[in-house]
């Protein structure tokens, strides 16, 4: 199974996000933390990178050379991946999203709620499906609600 986004190459940032996003006159930058092994850092980063990137820094690390940094942002128990930080010009932590839109949190917790009823196979083709047609829309969307 391809865990990324065929079409990145041909993605193209919603307007009405760009425009929200000018509005807002951010001067910061964007850090992700994530790991090539991860789906949601596979579906997440790319988009990611295309949409803020073109007028501001995005910096990409590896969460597994970074483990104790990242403790601080732990998720249900796990340091999971991708972690975008908006940070202001100064490097003050303005807010940060992660690790999946809030659609595929709802399916991983379908998943481990009922793992026996949906297995992880589904788990994941229902992850990149959804993934797949909303096309970064929530993930874009989740991010310029923090900033």
């Amino acid at each position: 199974m391809n865990t990324s986004i065929d079409n990145v190459e041909n993605y193209i940032p919603d307007s009405d996000q760009k425009a929200v996003f000018k509005s807002k006159n951010f001067k910061g930058k964007i850090m992700i933390v994530a790991e090539g092994w991860c789906i949601d850092s596979c579906q997440s980063v790319s988009i990611i990178h295309k949409f803020f990137g073109e007028e501001h820094p995005v910096k990409i690390i590896y969460r597994d050379q970074n483990k104790e940094w990242l403790a601080q942002f732990v998720t249900d128990e796990s340091q999971s991946v991708p972690i975008v930080f908006i940070i202001d010009n100064e490097f003050n932590l303005i807010a940060h999203w992660g690790p999946r839109p809030q659609n595929g949190q709802k399916l991983l917790k379908k998943f481990k709620s009922s793992s026996e009823n949906f297995c992880q196979d589904t788990f994941l083709l229902d992850l990149n499906i959804y993934y797949d047609r909303n096309n970064g829309f929530d993930i874009i969307d989740e991010i310029l609600q923090l900033i």
